[in-house]
């Protein structure tokens, strides 16, 4: 990280850390067809993708030394027990760190038509949980004082390497945000308990649950007419997760599109 006067918060740099080594997780999520942002990962996933520190001070500069927390001959194991030390095989976490840094390196590049470009294609394949490490990731480098260099290092690979300042970190950012990259929709079955026009609606998706559906944003294709109280109804939404300040959090959901449920999926 190149930063001023030999230093950097330690806030700041630590929010990097974290939020590249989940942008590493979460590299290693879509390489195993896990994109969803819900849930947790499994620990096959976070254990061979967790990396580890070692910090060399240099002037002008932080360099923070990784490398893989799981040693080569614990995963590298070939039939029979016998620990693999060919330099040629990969560990599961080099893949996954190569992809991220080539994330970065493309985001670093990113030209005036950002929707043609290998950016926006590079985030829908990985997902919105892909998406959503990005954004954190740009986040912390927008709100840090220093750009980050990122350099992996393989024997018999070539040496990967990225550059990403602020002014990267601010247009990913806002490219993640408003191309909604990071959002996932849910599909929501259930029971109208209120209705209006155009404006909030209740549903009852089963066993007294009531979700609140934001239902502003529903196309004008979409007949709000056809739908009426204690009517049964499918709604395409994206959860909207607002924090409490008290703590916890409350999930809403932005319907995108809405249709009754049939006879047949009334009584499944």
């Amino acid at each position: 990280m190149n930063v001023q006067d030999h230093q950097a918060r330690l806030d700041a740099a630590g929010h990097i850390l974290l939020n590249f080594q989940r942008l590493v997780n979460a590299a290693g999520a879509a390489k195993k067809g896990i994109r969803s942002n819900r849930g947790a990962l499994p620990g096959e996933v976070t254990t061979l993708t967790q990396l580890k520190l070692l910090m060399q001070p240099l002037l002008g500069s932080m360099v923070f030394e990784v490398g893989p927390e799981t040693l080569p001959e614990a995963e590298l194991i070939a039939e029979g027990g016998v620990a693999i030390f060919d330099q040629r095989q990969r560990q599961f976490v080099d893949e996954c760190v190569v992809d991220a840094i080539g994330l970065v390196r493309v985001a670093h590049q990113i030209g005036p038509n950002a929707d043609e470009g290998e950016f926006i294609q590079l985030v829908q394949e990985g997902g919105p949980r892909v998406a959503s490490a990005v954004r954190e990731f740009a986040r912390g480098v927008e709100q840090a004082d220093f750009e980050v260099d990122l350099e992996w290092r393989e024997p018999s690979h070539e040496t990967q390497r990225a550059t990403f300042n602020k002014a990267d970190a601010a247009l990913v950012r806002q490219l993640v945000v408003a191309r909604e990259l990071d959002q996932e929709q849910v599909s929501l079955a259930g029971t109208l308990v209120t209705l209006s026009t155009r404006d909030r609606w209740q549903l009852d998706i089963g066993d007294d649950h009531i979700v609140v559906i934001d239902a502003t944003a529903l196309p004008n294709a979409v007949d709000v007419t056809q739908f009426h109280l204690t009517g049964r109804i499918k709604i395409q939404a994206v959860p909207m997760v607002r924090e409490l300040p008290g703590g916890g959090t409350v999930t809403t959901y932005r319907a995108v599109n809405a249709t009754p449920l049939d006879d047949d999926e009334q009584g499944s």
